[in-house]
């Protein structure tokens, strides 16, 4: 009897470990350049720190996200004018892979959508909306991009550069 309470014992164990979803990396994202647009690029300033996970199904999902989006129309280059600027705060629990993507530039990248900001400064109406993708071959270094619009006037891909955090 006791073989059989511990064999039930060391069965669970092993149930949960191999449904526990699998870390995959947490990377701090960076932008410092100007966004591509139809139009004229516009300064922007941005930090993310993501932590990447991968569900039992193999599907990626981004978990403990938080960050800032400062994009502006402003033409005399300093990023934190407060004129004519869009500023977005990040900060998800959990945000699921798109399985339904079906790229048309983005090949081979993870879609994250949507990838909105949970607060806004509010100028010409506000709001910074769009998705987020990252490279399926995650290497240390890494690029991503944030396809986005804000308002009613910016909107574009911002280019980051990223790298994985620790191990």
């Amino acid at each position: 009897m006791k073989q059989l309470i511990l064999l039930g014992l060391v069965c669970a164990g092993m149930s949960q470990v191999a449904a526990a979803d699998e870390y995959v990396g947490r990377y701090i994202c960076h932008s410092d350049g100007k966004i591509r647009a139809n139009g004229a690029p516009s300064p922007v300033n941005s930090r993310l720190e993501l932590k990447l996970m991968k569900d039992q199904n193999g599907l990626m999902y981004l978990t403990q996200t938080m960050g800032h989006v400062l994009v502006t129309d402003d033409t005399d280059h300093n990023p934190l004018a407060d004129r004519y600027a869009y500023y977005g705060l990040f900060r998800f629990g959990r945000l699921d892979e798109n399985p339904d993507y079906n790229p048309t530039v983005y090949h081979d990248h993870h879609q994250f959508k949507p990838f909105n900001a949970m607060t806004t400064n509010g100028f010409d109406g506000g709001g910074m909306w769009g998705y987020f993708v990252i490279p399926k071959s995650l290497e240390r270094d890494t690029k991503a991009h944030y396809i986005f619009q804000s308002g009613s006037h910016i909107g574009g891909t911002i280019d980051y550069e990223c790298r994985r955090r620790g191990i």
